[in-house]
């Protein structure tokens, strides 16, 4: 070092090349450190994006699903309303059958009477019985 016209040393004793060499070492080991740490966690939040990603693509294909059925359902009732309608037509012009006129009937004052309730199974209530039935004998 130059002052003044004279050229002067600078004495680094070897103590302090050893603090300033082991600063230089914890600090570069530190920085090793904080590498690692930031890789491993970005290398654990890949494999969580991967499973992020692949629930999001499994609920698009299921909600594509939901979507296809809903359209097949709303097909399916298009069909029968249709095919209600047909049978309604064919009732009223080849049975004389007026749609709804198995609900109730009407009687003179206008007011609607409930029709004769029909005899159900004692299986299945909702089921009625047919019109005829035979009874069956096993004999032994």
């Amino acid at each position: 070092m130059r002052t003044g016209g004279q050229v002067r040393f600078l004495h680094v004793s070897a103590a302090w090349q050893k603090r300033i060499a082991l600063i230089a070492g914890l600090v570069l080991f530190a920085w090793a450190g904080a590498t690692v740490t930031v890789l491993v966690n970005q290398l654990l939040d890949a494999d969580d994006r991967a499973a992020v990603a692949q629930q999001q693509a499994a609920a698009t294909a299921a909600e594509a699903r939901i979507a296809k059925y809903r359209d097949s359902v709303g097909e399916t009732v298009a069909d029968l309303d249709e095919r209600q309608a047909q049978l309604e037509e064919w009732g009223s012009v080849y049975f004389g059958v007026e749609p709804g006129a198995n609900a109730a009937e009407t009687t003179d004052t206008g007011a609607a009477t409930p029709a004769m309730p029909l005899k159900t199974s004692a299986i299945d209530p909702g089921l009625p019985l047919p019109a005829v039935q035979q009874r069956i004998v096993i004999r032994v």
